[in-house]
């Protein structure tokens, strides 16, 4: 069951990205679209913590009675809910290349994870567009959706290749391919729009940084990455910062 108050949120703001792409405002869809997909990130992670409390509480015999009542899943363990597709924001042609330039352009200094892509070295007649949300979660999210929007659906099996240590960086079978064996749950993993693929969000930033320059190789695009207000060229390598997923 999710908040009113958080449902009436995201109501409100898949509204105003609907406006404002209907008045072609794409800054400002680009902008909401990442307010949606934090609040979206925020309203999973309270349930994942509702559930682990519930599950620490249940584990004290003294305590069983009192437990609190989790918020109801939305499938196997691990699987979060769909959120809205949001839409990075798109780069002019003559506006710089700088990471650090674009990031303070769109206002999103705070960002952990951001990547900004060059779609012309795969030889598509797009603009760069930069992805930059707040969680390195919803980055690598955005980043592999993006993927399945402009390339297609068939390029998911190639990224199916990528290894993350915990399994392939996408799946269509997250019950089988997401599992960890030791504490016999799934991990963490999101869904890649309706494309019934899934894609494993289970690890550190510094290896989310990994797994989208191989997935940038295998695609044939140039990405720059930036994490932690650090610039980053396409091969250098990131600090070992944790994500939230890793609980």
């Amino acid at each position: 069951m999710q908040d009113p108050i958080a449902s009436n949120l995201i109501d409100r703001l898949q509204e105003q990205i609907r406006l404002a792409n209907a008045k072609g405002d794409f800054a400002e869809v680009a902008r909401l679209a990442v307010l949606a997909t934090e609040a979206n990130e925020l309203l999973n992670e309270a349930r994942h913590l509702d559930e682990e409390l519930a599950s620490i509480t249940a584990s004290l015999p003294a305590f069983q009675n009192s437990a609190p009542t989790p918020f109801a899943s939305d499938g196997p363990s691990g699987i979060s809910s769909p959120d809205p597709v949001p839409k990075p924001h798109i780069l002019d042609r003559d506006e710089s290349s700088d990471a650090n330039a674009l990031r303070t352009s769109m206002g999103l200094l705070r960002s952990q994870l951001e990547v900004v892509m060059d779609w012309s070295a795969a030889g598509y007649n797009l603009s760069k567009e930069v992805i930059a949300c707040r969680r390195p979660t919803a980055t690598l999210r955005l980043f592999v959706e993006r993927i399945w929007q402009v390339m297609g659906p068939e390029k998911l099996a190639l990224l199916h290749a990528v290894r993350t240590g915990r399994g392939p960086l996408v799946s269509r079978r997250p019950e089988e391919e997401f599992v960890n064996r030791a504490q016999n749950t799934l991990y963490a993993h999101h869904s890649i729009g309706d494309s019934g693929w899934f894609v494993l969000t289970h690890s550190e930033t510094k290896d989310k940084i990994d797994h989208i320059r191989q997935a940038a190789e295998l695609m044939g695009l140039s990405v720059v990455v930036n994490s932690a207000d650090r610039h980053e060229s396409p091969t250098s390598s990131s600090h070992d910062e944790e994500d939230a997923d890793q609980i």
